[in-house]
Protein backbone atom coordinates (compact mmCIF):
# COMPACT_ATOMS: atom_id res chain seq x y z
CA UNK A 1 0.00 0.00 0.00
CA UNK A 2 1.03 3.35 -1.24
CA UNK A 3 1.22 6.21 1.55
CA UNK A 4 0.92 9.63 0.53
CA UNK A 5 2.21 12.90 2.91
CA UNK A 6 0.46 16.85 2.35
CA UNK A 7 3.05 18.93 2.85
CA UNK A 8 1.49 22.55 2.55
CA UNK A 9 3.35 25.25 0.67
CA UNK A 10 5.40 27.65 2.77
CA UNK A 11 3.13 31.46 3.40
CA UNK A 12 3.96 33.87 0.58
CA UNK A 13 5.89 36.88 2.22
CA UNK A 14 4.98 39.89 2.35
CA UNK A 15 6.93 42.56 0.10
CA UNK A 16 6.46 45.60 -1.98
CA UNK A 17 4.62 44.49 -5.30
CA UNK A 18 6.76 43.86 -8.50
CA UNK A 19 3.41 44.73 -10.18
CA UNK A 20 1.06 47.01 -8.53
CA UNK A 21 3.58 49.94 -8.45
CA UNK A 22 4.41 52.86 -10.87
CA UNK A 23 6.57 52.35 -13.45
CA UNK A 24 9.11 55.06 -11.41
CA UNK A 25 9.65 52.89 -8.98
CA UNK A 26 12.54 50.41 -8.45
CA UNK A 27 12.70 47.51 -5.64
CA UNK A 28 15.65 46.50 -4.06
CA UNK A 29 16.63 45.04 -0.87
CA UNK A 30 14.48 41.42 -1.60
CA UNK A 31 11.77 43.92 -2.80
CA UNK A 32 11.38 45.70 0.60
CA UNK A 33 12.78 49.11 -0.46
CA UNK A 34 10.97 51.03 -2.87
CA UNK A 35 12.81 54.03 -4.27
CA UNK A 36 11.61 56.81 -6.52
CA UNK A 37 13.39 57.88 -10.05
CA UNK A 38 10.82 60.48 -11.21
CA UNK A 39 11.92 63.94 -10.07
CA UNK A 40 8.47 65.41 -11.57
CA UNK A 41 5.68 63.36 -10.24
CA UNK A 42 4.90 61.33 -7.21
CA UNK A 43 5.14 57.40 -7.62
CA UNK A 44 3.14 54.84 -6.00
CA UNK A 45 2.61 51.49 -5.44
CA UNK A 46 1.30 48.82 -2.78
CA UNK A 47 2.12 45.35 -1.24
CA UNK A 48 1.67 41.81 -3.07
CA UNK A 49 -0.91 40.83 -0.38
CA UNK A 50 -3.55 42.19 1.53
CA UNK A 51 -5.04 42.01 4.76
CA UNK A 52 -8.42 40.57 4.73
CA UNK A 53 -11.18 41.62 6.57
CA UNK A 54 -11.03 40.43 10.26
CA UNK A 55 -8.16 40.34 13.17
CA UNK A 56 -6.09 43.06 13.64
CA UNK A 57 -2.46 43.59 12.36
CA UNK A 58 0.57 45.85 12.08
CA UNK A 59 3.81 46.72 10.18
CA UNK A 60 6.38 49.57 9.57
CA UNK A 61 7.37 51.55 7.00
CA UNK A 62 10.63 53.36 6.98
CA UNK A 63 10.47 56.50 5.11
CA UNK A 64 13.86 58.10 3.69
CA UNK A 65 12.01 61.62 2.84
CA UNK A 66 12.81 65.12 0.87
CA UNK A 67 9.56 66.71 0.46
CA UNK A 68 6.41 66.57 1.51
CA UNK A 69 5.08 64.94 -1.37
CA UNK A 70 6.72 61.50 0.23
CA UNK A 71 3.84 59.37 2.47
CA UNK A 72 3.26 55.84 3.34
CA UNK A 73 -0.60 54.79 4.26
CA UNK A 74 -2.55 51.82 2.51
CA UNK A 75 -5.00 51.26 -0.35
CA UNK A 76 -7.28 48.89 -1.49
CA UNK A 77 -6.97 46.76 -4.77
CA UNK A 78 -8.10 49.47 -6.80
CA UNK A 79 -5.57 52.09 -5.88
CA UNK A 80 -4.42 54.09 -8.49
CA UNK A 81 -0.48 54.16 -8.86
CA UNK A 82 -0.56 56.28 -12.02
CA UNK A 83 1.71 59.88 -11.69
CA UNK A 84 1.08 61.53 -9.18
CA UNK A 85 -2.08 59.01 -7.63
CA UNK A 86 -0.70 60.12 -4.36
CA UNK A 87 -1.95 58.14 -1.36
CA UNK A 88 -4.97 59.63 0.44
CA UNK A 89 -6.30 61.59 -2.59
CA UNK A 90 -9.30 59.28 -2.86
CA UNK A 91 -11.40 56.99 -1.51
CA UNK A 92 -8.93 54.26 -2.37
CA UNK A 93 -6.31 55.04 0.00
CA UNK A 94 -5.10 56.92 3.13
CA UNK A 95 -1.73 58.26 3.45
CA UNK A 96 0.39 59.75 6.00
CA UNK A 97 1.85 62.95 4.76
CA UNK A 98 4.64 65.12 6.88
CA UNK A 99 2.85 67.79 6.80
CA UNK A 100 1.68 66.71 8.94
CA UNK A 101 -1.45 65.02 8.45
CA UNK A 102 -3.37 61.64 8.27
CA UNK A 103 -5.54 62.66 4.49
CA UNK A 104 -8.28 60.07 2.96
CA UNK A 105 -10.14 61.27 -0.04
CA UNK A 106 -8.27 64.50 -0.17
CA UNK A 107 -9.34 66.24 3.45
CA UNK A 108 -7.81 65.76 6.61
CA UNK A 109 -8.98 62.72 8.97
CA UNK A 110 -6.83 64.31 12.13
CA UNK A 111 -3.12 66.07 13.10
CA UNK A 112 -0.78 63.94 13.21
CA UNK A 113 2.52 63.89 14.81
CA UNK A 114 5.83 65.04 12.54
CA UNK A 115 7.99 62.55 11.30
CA UNK A 116 11.22 63.27 8.95
CA UNK A 117 13.64 61.48 6.78
CA UNK A 118 14.83 58.24 8.27
CA UNK A 119 11.83 57.75 10.88
CA UNK A 120 9.48 54.78 10.89
CA UNK A 121 5.70 54.72 10.53
CA UNK A 122 4.51 51.62 12.49
CA UNK A 123 0.69 50.98 11.43
CA UNK A 124 -2.01 49.02 13.79
CA UNK A 125 -5.38 48.08 12.32
CA UNK A 126 -8.36 46.67 13.71
CA UNK A 127 -10.28 45.23 11.48
CA UNK A 128 -13.03 44.06 13.80
CA UNK A 129 -13.30 48.08 15.70
CA UNK A 130 -12.95 49.32 11.75
CA UNK A 131 -9.79 51.60 13.05
CA UNK A 132 -6.26 52.11 12.86
CA UNK A 133 -3.73 54.07 14.55
CA UNK A 134 0.25 54.99 13.38
CA UNK A 135 2.50 56.77 15.39
CA UNK A 136 6.53 58.04 14.49
CA UNK A 137 9.03 55.22 15.98
CA UNK A 138 8.14 55.03 19.53
CA UNK A 139 5.88 57.89 20.01
CA UNK A 140 2.07 58.54 20.71
CA UNK A 141 -0.33 56.43 18.95
CA UNK A 142 -2.76 59.17 16.77
CA UNK A 143 -0.73 61.91 17.75
CA UNK A 144 -2.88 61.10 21.44
CA UNK A 145 -1.53 60.58 25.03
CA UNK A 146 -4.55 57.86 25.60
CA UNK A 147 -4.93 56.17 21.88
CA UNK A 148 -4.08 52.97 22.01
CA UNK A 149 -5.09 49.83 19.39
CA UNK A 150 -4.16 47.66 22.87
CA UNK A 151 -7.12 48.89 24.32
CA UNK A 152 -8.98 49.74 21.09
CA UNK A 153 -8.50 53.33 22.13
CA UNK A 154 -8.97 56.63 20.26
CA UNK A 155 -9.05 54.82 16.75
CA UNK A 156 -9.27 56.84 13.38
CA UNK A 157 -12.26 55.03 10.98
CA UNK A 158 -10.72 52.61 8.27
CA UNK A 159 -12.23 54.48 5.71
CA UNK A 160 -11.05 52.00 3.18
CA UNK A 161 -13.01 49.22 1.78
CA UNK A 162 -12.54 45.97 1.18
CA UNK A 163 -8.42 44.56 1.80
CA UNK A 164 -5.89 46.72 2.94
CA UNK A 165 -2.68 46.98 1.28
CA UNK A 166 0.01 48.83 3.14
CA UNK A 167 1.11 51.53 0.28
CA UNK A 168 3.86 54.20 -0.36
CA UNK A 169 4.01 57.52 -2.12
CA UNK A 170 7.81 57.98 -3.24
CA UNK A 171 8.82 61.71 -5.06
CA UNK A 172 12.23 62.25 -6.24
CA UNK A 173 13.71 65.99 -5.48
CA UNK A 174 16.22 66.95 -7.38
CA UNK A 175 18.89 64.35 -6.88
CA UNK A 176 17.70 63.04 -3.78
CA UNK A 177 15.50 59.77 -3.45
CA UNK A 178 12.76 59.37 -1.99
CA UNK A 179 12.55 56.20 -0.11
CA UNK A 180 9.81 53.74 1.25
CA UNK A 181 10.96 50.73 3.50
CA UNK A 182 8.68 48.37 4.40
CA UNK A 183 8.86 45.49 7.43
CA UNK A 184 6.10 43.27 7.75
CA UNK A 185 7.15 40.46 9.87
CA UNK A 186 10.41 41.56 11.64
CA UNK A 187 9.88 44.96 13.43
CA UNK A 188 12.26 48.07 15.19
CA UNK A 189 9.43 48.36 17.61
CA UNK A 190 7.07 46.51 19.51
CA UNK A 191 3.90 45.46 18.32
CA UNK A 192 0.84 46.42 20.16
CA UNK A 193 -0.92 43.72 22.59
CA UNK A 194 -3.40 41.45 20.41
CA UNK A 195 -1.52 42.35 17.05
CA UNK A 196 0.43 40.70 14.73
CA UNK A 197 2.51 40.99 11.69
CA UNK A 198 0.28 40.78 8.25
Amino acid sequence: MQSRFWVPSAAATVTWSTTAKNAGVTLSGGNLIATATNASVGQSGRTNIGITTGGKKYWEVTMVDFTNDNAPGFGNSSMSTADDAFVGTNVNTVGYFNDPALVYNGATIFAAAPWTSGDTLCWAVDFNAGSFWVRVNSGNWNNSGTANPATNTGGAAVGVSGDIYPAYTVFAASASLGRATGAFSSFAFSVPSGFTGI
